[in-house]
């Protein structure tokens, strides 16, 4: 039993290890493996489309495939290494399901534009309000034909800057417009901002309802929580 433990700890440091090599960051913050990002940042230049900030950073040089599955054609991938021009990826059909596979020379020097973008189509052109989306893509790193690293991102034009969460009591915390963060708590509630890797970046005690700016923070996803009160809020 001793040496089934031992080699169990072996092998959960070894992916453990894997897993730390790929980091993938959306404006900044380090998104976590095996997670769920969800952004609204549509932008309309006669047709309306997202392309999120991710990069790509490598501790390793490292061949490695990256590759995207998805259902919604509108969709595109179009990875490029920083100081390179490359073009977007066509994705193959497998049983139901678009995939676009890229074979990569991974270094540490170089990070990846990983450029997952969803783009409108003709039909919504010169549109004033953005169409409803709601689509999704995972995102994979294979290495050795085998996953190390993965996330999946959704396009949702639905989605607020802040989630609000309302307690039985009335209390509640959410993000309006210009970055504001808006709370109705008992007195000398403690309110804590963390970046999505668990970092403390602002801390408060506040009173009953009021108001904290966030322009201090970069833009990015953030977690909050406030007495019994949690959730996440998008900075611009």
């Amino acid at each position: 039993m001793k040496r089934f433990i031992t080699l169990f700890s072996a092998a959960a440091l070894v992916a453990t290890i894997s897993a730390q090599e790929v980091t993938v960051t959306y404006n900044g913050e380090k998104i976590e493996n095996g997670s769920t990002l969800t952004v609204n940042d549509f932008k309309n230049n006669g047709l309306w489309g997202s392309n999120p900030e991710l990069k790509l950073t490598v501790s390793e040089d490292m061949s490695a495939s990256l590759k995207t599955s998805y259902t919604d054609s509108h969709i595109q991938f179009c990875p490029v290494t920083e100081g390179e021009i490359d073009g977007c990826i066509s994705p193959v059909s497998q049983n139901g399901v678009l995939v676009a596979e890229k074979n990569f020379e991974l270094t540490t020097t170089k990070p990846v534009d990983l450029a997952i973008h969803w783009t409108d189509d003709f039909d919504n052109m010169g549109a004033e309000v953005c169409p409803e989306v709601n689509s999704s893509v995972t995102f994979s790193v294979i290495r050795k034909l085998k996953p190390i690293y993965s996330f999946t991102l959704v396009f949702d034009s639905k989605y607020t800057a802040g989630i609000d969460n309302v307690a039985g009591d009335g209390s509640f915390v959410s993000l309006a417009a210009g970055n504001i963060l808006e709370y109705n708590v008992p007195e000398r509630t403690k309110l804590d901002i963390y970046s999505i890797n668990g970092s403390t970046v602002l801390e408060r005690t506040v009173n009953g309802h009021g108001s904290l700016s966030l322009d201090r923070l970069a833009p990015g996803v953030y977690l909050y929580k406030a007495g019994k009160l949690s959730g996440k809020v998008l900075v611009k």
